[in-house]
């Protein structure tokens, strides 16, 4: 599902990635080559699971048939393959009820020692052969390329685990260290963050660094986190955009969040987009937000939505010198430095 969010559809899988971080890049590219097998490696160890705790308890529980053959009927041993015989258990002495206890691909029989007579058999189940096709697959029994694709499938598990986890780090680690010089009771410059990796929260704290110099209250919030702020003046809506004009992880409720808090105060406010000219629905959420809030009466517009291409800080400059030529703003922005 995640694969699927992430290429915008099921039919976008295979689309060219355009992700520049390795961890990032190769995250996707194992993910759709390995998807499938991964896959059956999933339902077919969920389905084991449940056999070996429910099916196989429910089973213990009843009554085996077992079929007593009054009749003389004979295992012919030279008409039965090898391939069909899973496991024969000797008789342990030279009595005569002791028996050959064979297991079969269909069945399991009790068969005389000196003879070859059938005394009994049992035939499997429907569940029986579930498991046991379930087992080959989730193993490889029998099949060597189905093993080897197996084997580097797992391998390739322990890779996602591994840029999984140095995605997410990366992202936390970006959103960690925020200052906030006031609460949300006292804030009247509030900055709403929506970002997948955590790359919007620099400017977030760019932008709140130059607002406490004023000596102004401001609090950095994600968009999830949205609710009625009683000293809000001024909103600073910064967002990514995730897949093909999906909010982040951090910014899925906020729509709803949006329409269930009214905000008491007059709100002056400015979206910034951040997304990659690489995907057509660039900036799409942050498009959404603004033609959600635009509307509104009680919202006034600072700037008007900013569409910025790979965090340029050249564009993001753009955004900061129409800020500061705004007449409604007190807080003028220091231009942010291009790293070299």
């Amino acid at each position: 599902m995640l694969l699927i969010q992430r290429q915008g559809g099921v039919l976008k899988i295979f689309k060219r990635i355009k992700e520049n971080d390795f961890s990032e890049k190769y995250h996707v590219v194992f993910s759709r080559i390995f998807v499938v097998p991964v896959f059956l490696i999933a339902i077919s160890g969920a389905y084991l699971t449940f056999d070996r705790f429910v099916i196989g308890d429910l089973q213990n529980s009843m009554s085996i048939k077992e079929e007593i053959l009054s009749d003389n009927k004979y295992l012919k041993f030279d008409l039965i393959s090898l391939d069909k015989v899973k496991k024969v258990i000797y008789p342990f002495s030279k009595s005569e009820s002791d028996f050959y206890a064979i297991e079969l691909n269909d069945r399991s029989v009790m068969v005389n020692q000196y003879n070859n007579r059938i005394y009994s058999q049992s035939f499997y189940p429907f569940s029986y052969f579930t498991k046991e096709w379930f087992y080959n697959l989730h193993t490889g029994k029998g099949n060597l390329f189905l093993s080897i694709i197996l084997l580097v499938s797992s391998i390739s598990i322990l890779f996602f685990i591994f840029t999984g986890f140095k995605i997410s780090i990366k992202s936390t680690l970006k959103s960690l260290n925020i200052k906030y010089l006031s609460s949300e009771k006292d804030s009247k410059y509030i900055i709403l963050v929506g970002s997948e990796k955590g790359n919007t929260f620099e400017f977030a704290k760019f932008l709140s660094a130059q607002i406490q110099s004023f000596g102004e209250r401001v609090i950095i919030k994600p968009l999830n986190s949205y609710k009625i702020y009683n000293q809000a003046e001024t909103f600073i809506i910064l967002t990514s955009t995730y897949g093909e004009g999906d909010p982040p992880s951090n910014a899925n409720n906020f729509v709803p969040l949006f329409k269930k808090f009214s905000q008491h105060n007059k709100i002056n406010y400015s979206i910034i987009g951040f997304g990659s000219l690489k995907y057509p629905k660039f900036c799409a959420f942050a498009v959404n937000v603004d033609s959600m809030i635009k509307p509104l009466d009680n919202f006034d517009e600072i700037v008007p939505l900013m569409k910025i291409n790979r965090r340029s800080v050249l564009e993001f400059n753009k955004w900061i010198k129409m800020w500061n030529n705004s007449a409604i703003t007190s807080v003028k922005f220091k231009p942010m430095e291009i790293e070299t």
